[in-house]
């Protein structure tokens, strides 16, 4: 198989009318529109591809896109230079970014001769708009849908040209929309339309009668690993599946995808991961209603934007990922109850086929075996018990030191991105200045650190009386297991209490006792028993499992002798 550049430099010198425009020719001009042509139509006033070269070598075409490059200016740096494309000229390209109206629009007619025009649609850009307005294509038609079909209206013309139209990703969808809602007499004039790896639109925003009336005359191209091109799935009879140079959503890219002989690699079918993964995007749709989905994305993209992200690719590390987690918290309840659909829905929501297997799938299945499980308790046991008088208050004081140096590092370089202006960044500075704060009275404070580290084991022992109470009420028909699980919530419940009223020290039998180090040998001393007990229970099963299973053989042995 090959990439698109090998197919451009295998085809390169073909015209059009030795090798006709095909589905991979499609796939290469919409890939072109990914780059800035600004500076070379304000030199040139009707360029053709091949007048893009030196912007190109001078760096002044830049890519429009989000993540690496994947060979992306490899490909159209050799369309440029091939005979096949670099006479096509390039006319009326719309070039468009308004925050303030959700707006990121682009868009270039590719022509050859007077036989043909191509429109190209550009997906998302790396602008966080591009990207708000791409989310919110599924809950309303957007700007960029009507300035595509304005843009069709106006280019395809009873001139006896052949007229495409083509685009990935959201140029997909713009191109899919501009076909489904052209005038009737102008649709005739159009030849073939190609939605590369785009998604669809709510039923509100195109009811899919329009799409089924256009199909004949669109095709439908997907990766094997699918997630943007099943979003609200277009219904289109000519849908293929192209193979892909990269795993999983990287896919995604046009730059990846592959050729055989010419023509597209094609598989049989999409992967099933994906669509483990489409149906639980899917059932978070249907549980949610366009207004919610709405008021979420809106509230997380102005959030973004307020922290000073203009570009998607900006959005990365820690200090990007606390950025998002503050602003979540600053959501109304309308963003919350949306987002917390989404992990019910992956967690809990029915899909025809099994998640994919992952790394926490072996470790939960270590736990399921009662040997191994076991075996853990025992351990754990063992290394609480080693661990030396107060190591745990060590352990909390370093955890909210370094909390509170990572949170203060982060506020700073942002503010001084900001030049010190707190607008937008109030919550950050108001959790840091908290954290500094709780840092100095563990050390100012006698018995501080003491009480915190107490007030978070006890946290942790409440949850976690809670899940074993939850497991033994679950366990009707497992006696053994429930009367374990039982114990596990009072010991784990007596724990938390005393957590909570022990003092930090105290005297017995004349000695000065550190009552927290006391305790954690006695919960060391109960994951031991608590291992030991599950072993012995397992042992036990095991051999009335076997008694079982012998006295069955041993009857069913002594009826075949009577027969």
């Amino acid at each position: 198989m090959n990439s698109l550049r090998e197919y451009i430099l295998w085809v390169g010198d073909l015209s059009f009318e030795t090798r006709p425009f095909s589905d991979v020719d499609a796939l290469v001009l919409s890939q072109a529109s990914y780059f800035s042509l600004n500076a070379t139509l304000t030199a040139n006033a009707h360029p053709t591809l091949s007048d893009v070269l030196p912007a190109i070598e001078a760096g002044e075409a830049p890519l429009q896109i989000t993540g690496d490059d994947f060979g992306n200016a490899g490909i159209f740096k050799a369309c440029c230079s091939s005979k096949r494309f670099g006479g096509l000229r390039i006319v009326d390209y719309v070039d468009r970014i308004e925050p303030d109206k959700d707006l990121q629009f682009s868009c270039v007619t590719f022509e050859y001769e007077d036989k043909w025009s191509f429109i190209a649609y550009r997906g998302t850009d790396n602008t966080l708009t591009g990207w708000k307005e791409d989310a919110l294509i599924s809950v309303e038609r957007t700007l960029s849908q009507d300035l595509a079909l304005s843009y069709a209206k106006e280019h395809i013309k009873p001139d006896g040209r052949q007229y495409y139209i083509g685009g990935h990703s959201k140029g997909g969808n713009l191109a899919l929309f501009a076909t489904c809602m052209l005038p009737e007499e102008q649709f005739a004039l159009l030849t073939h339309a190609w939605v590369l790896d785009g998604p669809g639109m709510c039923e509100e925003s195109m009811p899919s009668e329009r799409i089924a009336a256009c199909d004949a005359k669109m095709t439908r191209i997907i990766p094997e690993f699918d997630l943007v091109g099943m979003i609200y799935a277009p219904a289109i009879t000519d849908t293929r599946v192209v193979h892909s140079s990269l795993k999983f959503l990287l896919q995604h890219s046009l730059a990846t995808w592959q050729v055989d002989c010419g023509n597209l690699a094609l598989c049989e079918e999409v992967d099933p991961r994906s669509v483990y993964l489409n149906e639980t995007l899917a059932k978070w749709l249907r549980n949610t209603t366009p207004e919610q989905r709405k008021t979420c994305f809106t509230e997380l993209f102005d959030g973004l934007a307020e922290e000073g992200f203009e570009v998607v690719d900006d959005i990365s590390g820690p200090e990007a990922f606390e950025a998002v987690l503050i602003r979540l918290m600053g959501t109304s309840g309308t963003t919350k109850k949306a987002l917390e659909q989404l992990p019910k829905q992956a967690a809990f929501g029915h899909t025809t086929i099994e998640p994919p297997k992952k790394w926490t799938d072996r470790i939960k299945a270590v736990f399921r075996n009662p040997y191994s499980k076991a075996a853990c308790f025992i351990l754990f046991g063992l290394i609480l018990y080693l661990l030396p008088m107060g190591a745990m208050e060590y352990v909390t004081e370093a955890f909210f030191v370094a909390v509170a140096g990572w949170s203060c590092y982060t506020t700073i370089r942002r503010l001084q991105r900001r030049k010190w202006h707190l607008f937008g960044s109030r919550e950050r500075v108001g959790i840091s200045v908290g954290l500094v704060l709780l840092c100095a009275i563990m050390w100012l404070k006698e018995g501080a650190l003491f009480l915190i580290t107490s007030v978070l084991m006890a946290i942790f022992g409440i949850f976690g009386a809670i899940q074993c109470g939850s497991r033994a009420i679950r366990k009707k028909d497992d006696i053994p297991g429930r009367v374990i699980n039982i114990l596990e919530a009072l010991f784990t419940a007596g724990c938390a209490i005393a957590f909570l009223v022990i003092p930090e020290e105290t005297e017995m039998f004349g000695d000065v006792i550190n009552m927290e180090g006391l305790l954690f040998t006695i919960i060391a001393g109960g994951l031991a028993v608590d291992g030991i007990s599950r072993l012995l229970i397992a042992l036990i099963r095991y051999l009335v499992r076997k008694s079982r299973v012998n006295r069955v053989a041993k009857k069913a042995v002594q009826n075949q002798t009577r027969n």
